[in-house]
């Protein structure tokens, strides 16, 4: 979570908003002090600009579907080699495991939905 700051434009009273990280919400704001309204320009409204064109990147999750299936596969072997060798295996390993298809399915769905056309 990001803050915006900035003074209004009437009353010149400075004015700081928790935001997200892209800056979505309306770009109407009233000023605290002075009750007046304004637009502030950086503010996107997403039902009239879209969404930001940095948040479709689909090479973003490509590569980002691709890095955590290896690294699932990595820690599987490992875990494999792990129990073949000592017949036990340390619990972080399966945390691991566990982490890398939640990041691969993830990244899989936000990937299909982009390619699909339903975000």
């Amino acid at each position: 979570m990001g803050y915006v700051e900035g003074n209004c434009p009437k009353c010149g009273t400075k004015i700081r908003e928790s935001c997200n990280a892209w800056v979505y919400g309306s770009p109407i704001r009233t000023c605290p002090s002075c009750k007046s309204e304004f637009l502030d320009k950086r503010f996107r409204e997403v039902a009239i600009d879209g969404f930001d064109p940095r948040a479709n990147n689909t090479k973003l999750y490509f590569f980002g579907f691709l890095g955590f299936l290896v690294f699932t596969i990595v820690c599987a072997g490992w875990l494999i080699a792990m129990i073949n060798a000592q017949q036990s295996y340390p619990v972080k390993l399966v945390g691991c495991i566990v982490v890398g298809i939640v990041g691969t399915v993830g990244c899989a769905v936000v990937l299909l939905r982009q390619m699909t056309g339903y975000i």
